[in-house]
């Protein structure tokens, strides 16, 4: 469905489509040794990958009514929803 470089092209991240319309997973993908690093499984309608190059690890992964930012932490080798990125505010 998606896919995009990341991190000076050292890895891929790849959106698919495992069934139709209910369940996507995000993969990230060690490009130079062509293996599989991490990766999760959502259960919402996907169709977008954007990785911003000026944060390495961070990505957000969007779709219909869907939109949230992932980061990769090589601690744990995973990629977890990095809800604490941006701060809300309740409006007025």
């Amino acid at each position: 469905m998606d896919m995009t470089f990341a991190n000076k092209e050292k890895w891929i991240i790849s959106l698919t489509e495992v069934a139709v319309d209910s369940h996507y997973c995000v993969t990230l993908w060690n490009n130079e040794k062509r293996s599989k690093i991490s990766h999760i499984d959502l259960d919402e309608k996907v169709d977008k990958i954007f990785y911003n190059p000026k944060i390495n690890f961070h990505f957000s992964i969007s779709g219909p009514s869907f939109f949230k930012i992932y980061e990769y932490t090589s601690s744990c080798k995973q990629l977890v929803d990095n809800e604490n990125l941006f701060e809300m505010k309740d409006q007025p």
